[in-house]
Order: C-alpha cells, then structure tokens, then sequence
C-alpha cells in the first residue's frame, strides 16, 4: 500500500509550486530538474528555478543557487553573485532557524561546516547541527554525531556522538552504518 512513485507526476507539480511562488517549491523543482527526475537533466533551467526561489526568500534555493553560480553548474561561474547568494541562504536560514525550524538549522550549520561562508566555523556547525537534530531534522544528528565522534570543531565526545548517530539511525536506517562505524572504531 502507499502511494506509487510518479516522478514526472511530482516534477510537475514542484514546477507549479514554483511557479504560484513557493520559493521552496523551486528549491525542489530546481532538484528535481537539474537531476533528470521525471524528464530532461537540464542544469541551467535547475539553476534559473533556484534563482527564482532565492528572490523569493527560500534558503534552500539561494544555497543551490549560490553553490551552482559560484561552480558554474548550469551557468557561467559568477563567484560574486554566488557569494551573495550564499549569504542570502545563511541570513534567511539563520532568521528561519531562530523560529526553531529543524531544515533552515541543518542549513546554517551546513554553510558553516563548508567553505561556502569563508572560513569553515566547526564548532559553531556542531551547534547549529545539534540543534536541527533536537528539531527533528535526521540528517543533522548523523552530522553533529559525526562531529563529535572526531572532534571536528568541539571536543570529541563518544557518549554524545553515540546519542546522537542513534537518533539518526531510528530516523534515518541508512544511518545506522554511521553507529555501527562508531561502534567499532570505539
């Protein structure tokens, strides 16, 4: 039972998300197209989509848009406009995160992490992280588990690592390789 996959169903209807101006219905029609789902691989209209939905607000669209301009993926590279778009996603994210909302959280902490911003800020990604994973966000807890089973950017922590990748593997079984990792390694 549930529902049968119709990729060209759903990449229909994130392109009319976007288009009735759901900045984070392009974020998932920039996806959806840019990755050949449900028709045509087409990485230039994927990053017009996101784009569009930067300008409409969605941190999740300025971070693809940001991260394709700056890589030339489906454009010209144009580091400037990527920058700004970046910091874009990481000002609506960070805003969006201070209303507890677990995915604009695994963002932020995702633009830390990364070179995106600069300089990566691990420990403060930890805590972003950490806080997405309190929120409900599933890959965030495999993220900050991992950061505190090595140390990355916090002191390394097993019992808070451990506590965390567990919450990702009950979300998330692919997690579970991550705990079954830790729990080998020690």
């Amino acid at each position: 039972a549930g529902v049968r996959a119709d990729y060209a169903k759903a990449r229909q209807l994130a392109l009319e998300s976007c288009d009735g101006g759901n900045g984070d219905g392009c974020a998932v029609a920039a996806e959806v197209v840019s990755a050949g789902i449900g028709g045509d691989v087409d990485t230039t209209k994927g990053t017009q989509l996101a784009r569009r939905g930067c300008e409409l607000g969605s941190p999740a669209s300025c971070l693809a848009s940001g991260r394709a301009l700056k890589q030339g993926i489906g454009t010209p590279v144009s580091p400037d406009a990527g920058d700004r778009d970046l910091q874009r996603s990481y000002a609506l994210a960070s805003a969006a995160c201070s209303r507890d909302d677990a995915g604009a959280c695994r963002i932020v902490g995702e633009l830390l992490r990364g070179d995106d911003l600069g300089a990566p800020d691990l420990a403060r990604a930890a805590v972003e992280l950490e806080h997405a994973c309190t929120l409900g966000d599933a890959d965030s807890c495999g993220y900050a588990g991992s950061a505190y089973m090595t140390g990355q950017g916090v002191a390394k922590d097993p019992a808070r690592a451990k506590g965390l990748i567990e919450k990702h593997c009950q979300r998330m079984p692919g997690g579970c390789v991550g705990l079954s990792t830790g729990l080998l390694l020690g």
